[in-house]
C-alpha cells in the first residue's frame, strides 16, 4: 500500500515528517502529529490540521480524498482545552471560549443551569469539593454546584470585577483582582468569610489553600496575620498543616514548620533534622511527605496513611512527583517507576501492576485508587476497583491518552483524538453520556469558520517589522532594566523591592518578526526570562528562527506564545509570575479595543513594573496622512481590494521615485523607511484597523481608565529625542518632563510650526513609559 511523507510544522518552527498509509485519514495523521510534536503526556493541548493554502483538514477524510500529495507540508494550530473537577463532577472547556460542559452530581456541580452568567469565553475554571466557578473574559465571575460551598457568588458579585486568578479550599473561593484586593464567598468556617482581616488583604500577590482554610502573601512576601517568611508552600491534612518557609526558631533557620493535630502530621520534631532543602509537600487525610532537593523524600504523621515510608524508603529516590489518595502514597521517580506506600487496598500497594509501571508519565489519584499514564499512551489502573482502581470495562479504549483527571470517585482520560473515556463510580463522573461526549469533541475541535479565517489571514500577512542587519551588530552596552528606565524617566524610582527582585522577567507584546524581542535583549542585562508573544502563528515561527539565527547564545532566555493580547491572563504557565517590563511598540491602536487591551496587559505587571508604550501621533499623521492616501487615490494607486500586491506595491515605488518634479505628498514617503520594504508598506498606508491618538487622548481614554500613570516620553531618533526635550525645557523651565499636558501643548505648537512632530522629521511614533 502507497505510503505518503507529510511535514506537519508547528507555530514555534517544530517540525515532524510523518509517513501515512494514502488510505488514513486525516484523524489518524493528526493523532501521529500529535505523538511528535505534543509527545509531553498532561499537555492540555490539541492540535488541528491547516493545508497551505488556508483549509482545515477534516479529520473524518481521508489522505487521499483531502488532495494531499507526497511532500506536502501542513501547519499545525494548537488550541487547548481542560478538565477541571469537583468531588464528584467533571466540567470541561476550551479555554478562551465557552461553553462548559459538565456531568456528575448535580449538588457538586454536575448541572450549570443555575450559574449567575451564561459561561461563555472562559479564561480558566476552578473548584472546591461542591462547586464550580470560572474567570470569564471580562474579568468577571460565575459559579455553581454547592450553593454554600463556593457555588453561589451573587453577594459578592459586584466586588468580582477585573479578577486575575481563583484559589479554593473544600469549601470555599478566593480571588484576587487586579488592583491586589481579595474577595472570598463560600463555607465562612472554610475560608469563604474573610471581613475580619479584610483591611489587610491588600496587594496581594498570590494566596495558598489548604482543604480549611487561605493563607494570603503580601509583596513582601509574609503571611498575613501569621509570623512566617518567605512561604513557598502550605499543605495540610485533615487536621494539621505543613509549610515550607523560612522560620529562626531557636536560633536556628527551619525550611518546614507543621501545627495541628499532632497524630495527622502536626508534629515533624522526629524528622525535623532531615527536613533541607524541601521543594514540595504532599498529604494524605492523615500523613505528610516531603520531597527534597535532592529527590529523596521524608514522611511524618499516621503511620498507615503514608507516614511511614521506611519498607521503600531505599526505592525512594529521585523522585519527581507525588500523588495521593486519601491514606496512601505514589512517587513518580525520573527514571519512570512508581513507588507506593500506606494502605494497601487503597493504593499502597502496586505489587500486582508493578510489572506494568515503566515510563510512567503521569499518576492520577481518586480518594482511593490511581491512575498511571504510561509514555505509550496506555493507561494502568490499582486500588479500590469501584472508584476508579479497575478500568477493565473501557481498557480497550484507552489508548493514545493526553491526560488523566478525576473526582474523589471516578477517571477521566483525555485521548488525543479529541475524545474523552471515563471509569469509576458513574453517579460520581464515571458515566459519560453519549449527547455529552459529542458535545466535548465539538470543543476540543476549532470551528472550521473561525480556524480557516485565521489560517487565511496567516498566509497573507507579512513578516514585519521587516529585519535588518542593525540588531545582531548593535554595539550598546547592556544595562539591568530598572536603571535605563530611572536614565529616560529620572523622576521616577521603583520600590526597593523591585531593585532587589532576582529574576527579571520581560514581555514583549506583539512580537512580530521578532525584530523588538532582539532589541530587548541586547538592551537589557538582567533578563532572566523574555516571553515574546503574538497574535500570529507564522510570525512568532519567523521570530523564533531569525533569532536562533543571529542571536543562539540569548535563546535560553526565550520563551514564545501564540496568542491574542486581549486574552492575556496571570492563569497562564508562561504568564503567572508577571512582568517587570511589557513592551507593546507598534500594537495598541490595532486593537478593536485599547482599552481593553491596555488594562490586559497591566494585568500581567508585577508591582513597580513597567510598560512601554508606542502608539501612532495623531499630531503627527495630521501632517501628511491624508495628502499621502489622496495622492495616491488620484494616481490610481489604491488597490480596490484594499490590500495591495508585491507589483502593485513596486507601482506605486517607482511613481513617487520618478526623477521629475514630485509633489509634496510623495516626498513625504521617502522620509519613512517603511516605504522600502512590502510590509513596511503595508503597515504604513494599507493596515486594515489603525487609529492613532494625542497625548491628551493617550491620557485621558487609555492611561488613566487602565489605572495607570505616565512616567516619561522619549522618542525613537536619539537626535530627535534630544531636540525634543531641550524644546520642553525651554518652553517649561524645569517642569515635571511626565506630564502629558505639556508635552502635547508643545507637540501641537511644533507641528503647526513646522509640519513635523517636535522638531522630528515625519514620523508616526512616540514611546510612553508607564507604571501602576
Amino acid at each position: 500500500m502507497e505510503s505518503l511523507c507529510i511535514r506537519v510544522s508547528l507555530p514555534s518552527g517544530q517540525a515532524a515528517m510523518l509517513s501515512v498509509h494514502r488510505s488514513s485519514s486525516i484523524r489518524e495523521l493528526k493523532v501521529a502529529a500529535q505523538k511528535v510534536l505534543l509527545h509531553a503526556r498532561g499537555s492540555k493541548s490539541f492540535l488541528s490540521l491547516v493545508s497551505s493554502d488556508g483549509l482545515l483538514l477534516d479529520p473524518k477524510e481521508s489522505i487521499e480524498t483531502s488532495g494531499l500529495h507526497d511532500g506536502d507540508e501542513l501547519s499545525a494550530v494548537v488550541h487547548g482545552f481542560d478538565l477541571v473537577a469537583t468531588s464528584k463532577a467533571f466540567a470541561g472547556y476550551r479555554m478562551l471560549s465557552g461553553p462548559v460542559v459538565v456531568w456528575g452530581d448535580a449538588n457538586h456541580g454536575g448541572d450549570s443551569r443555575w450559574v449567575q452568567h451564561p459561561a461563555e469565553n472562559i479564561l480558566q475554571v476552578y473548584a472546591t469539593d461542591y462547586a464550580f466557578a470560572a474567570v470569564l473574559t471580562d474579568g468577571r465571575v460565575t459559579a455553581w454546584g454547592g450553593r454554600e460551598a463556593g457555588g453561589n457568588c451573587g453577594e459578592v458579585e459586584k466586588q468580582l470585577r477585573d479578577v486575575q486568578q481563583i484559589f479554593a479550599t473544600a469549601s470555599a473561593f478566593a480571588a484576587i483582582c487586579n488592583d491586589g484586593s481579595v474577595v472570598t464567598w463560600g463555607d465562612a468556617e472554610r475560608g469563604g468569610d474573610s471581613r475580619k482581616v479584610q483591611d489587610q488583604l491588600r496587594k496581594v500577590q498570590r494566596i495558598h489553600a489548604t482543604t480549611s482554610a487561605f493563607a494570603t502573601i503580601s509583596e513582601n512576601g509574609e503571611v498575613v496575620q501569621s509570623d512566617l517568611k518567605n512561604v513557598k508552600q502550605i499543605a495540610a491534612t485533615a487536621s494539621a498543616f505543613a509549610a515550607i518557609c523560612d522560620r529562626d526558631r531557636d536560633g536556628e533557620l527551619v525550611n518546614v514548620v507543621t501545627w495541628g493535630n499532632p497524630s495527622w502530621g502536626g508534629d515533624c520534631s522526629e524528622v525535623q533534622h532531615e527536613l533541607k532543602d524541601v521543594q514540595h509537600i504532599f498529604a494524605t487525610r492523615s500523613a505528610f511527605v516531603a520531597v527534597r532537593q535532592d529527590g529523596r523524600v521524608v514522611t511524618w504523621g499516621n503511620q498507615v496513611s503514608g507516614g511511614d515510608s521506611r519498607e521503600v524508603q531505599t526505592e525512594l529516590k529521585d523522585v519527581r512527583h507525588i500523588s495521593a489518595t486519601s491514606a496512601a502514597f505514589a512517587a513518580l521517580r525520573q527514571d519512570g517507576r512508581v513507588v507506593t506506600w500506606g494502605t494497601a487496598a487503597w493504593g499502597g500497594d502496586s505489587a500486582h501492576v508493578q510489572q506494568e509501571l515503566v515510563e510512567i508519565q503521569q499518576v492520577q489519584s481518586t480518594m482511593t485508587a490511581f491512575a498511571a499514564l504510561r509514555a505509550d499512551g496506555s493507561v494502568v489502573t490499582w486500588g479500590f476497583p469501584a472508584n476508579g482502581g479497575d478500568s477493565s470495562r473501557v481498557m480497550d479504549q484507552l489508548r493514545d491518552v493526553l491526560q488523566i483527571k478525576s473526582t474523589w470517585y471516578a477517571f477521566a482520560a483525555i485521548l488525543s483524538e479529541g475524545r474523552i473515556v471515563t471509569w469509576g463510580q458513574r453517579n460520581c463522573g464515571g458515566d459519560l453520556s453519549p449527547q455529552l461526549s459529542a458535545e466535548l469533541m465539538t470543543l476540543m475541535a476549532w470551528s472550521i469558520s473561525d480556524l480557516a479565517a485565521q489560517a487565511r489571514q496567516s498566509a497573507r500577512t507579512s513578516m514585519y517589522p521587516p529585519w535588518h542587519k542593525g540588531v545582531e551588530c548593535m554595539g550598546v552596552l547592556p544595562v539591568p532594566i530598572f536603571e535605563h528606565l530611572q536614565r529616560l524617566c529620572p523622576g521616577w524610582a521603583p520600590s526597593e523591592a523591585a531593585m532587589t527582585r532576582q529574576g527579571k522577567r520581560l514581555l514583549v507584546a506583539g512580537c512580530g518578526s521578532g525584530h523588538q524581542v532582539a532589541v530587548e535583549l541586547k538592551t537589557y542585562s538582567d533578563i532572566t526570562e523574555l516571553v515574546a508573544f503574538d497574535v500570529s502563528a507564522q510570525s512568532v515561527a519567523v521570530a523564533q528562527r531569525k533569532l536562533k539565527e543571529l542571536l543562539p547564545e540569548h535563546m535560553a532566555r526565550v520563551r514564545f506564545l501564540v496568542g491574542d493580547i486581549m486574552d492575556l491572563t496571570l492563569s497562564h504557565p508562561l504568564l503567572s509570575d508577571g512582568f517587570d517590563l511589557v513592551v507593546c511598540c507598534g500594537v495598541l491602536h490595532h486593537l478593536p479595543k485599547p482599552l481593553e487591551g491596555l488594562q490586559r496587559l497591566a494585568s500581567v505587571l508585577r508591582p513597580s513594573g513597567v510598560i512601554q508604550l508606542a502608539t501612532y501621533s495623531a499630531l503627527s499623521h495630521q501632517t501628511w496622512q491624508n495628502g499621502v492616501q489622496d495622492w495616491l487615490r488620484s494616481k490610481n494607486l489604491k488597490p480596490e481590494s484594499g490590500i495591495p500586491t508585491r507589483q502593485e506595491v513596486r507601482a506605486m515605488r517607482a511613481e513617487v521615485l520618478k526623477p521629475e518634479e514630485r509633489p509634496e505628498e510623495a516626498l513625504t514617503l521617502l522620509h519613512f523607511p517603511e516605504f522600502y520594504t512590502y510590509a513596511g508598506v503595508l503597515d504604513l498606508l494599507f493596515h486594515p484597523l489603525e487609529r492613532s491618538f494625542t497625548l491628551l487622548q493617550l491620557l485621558e481614554e487609555l492611561i488613566l481608565p487602565a489605572r495607570l500613570k505616565p512616567l516619561g516620553v522619549f522618542f525613537l531618533d536619539v537626535n530627535a529625542d534630544l531636540a525634543a526635550r531641550r524644546a520642553f525645557r525651554a518652553r517649561f523651565g524645569e517642569a515635571d518632563m511626565s506630564d502629558l499636558d505639556q508635552w502635547h501643548a508643545l507637540e501641537a505648537a511644533l507641528s503647526s510650526q513646522s509640519g513635523t512632530k517636535c522638531g522630528s522629521p515625519p514620523s508616526r511614533a512616540l514611546d510612553y513609559y508607564m507604571a501602576l
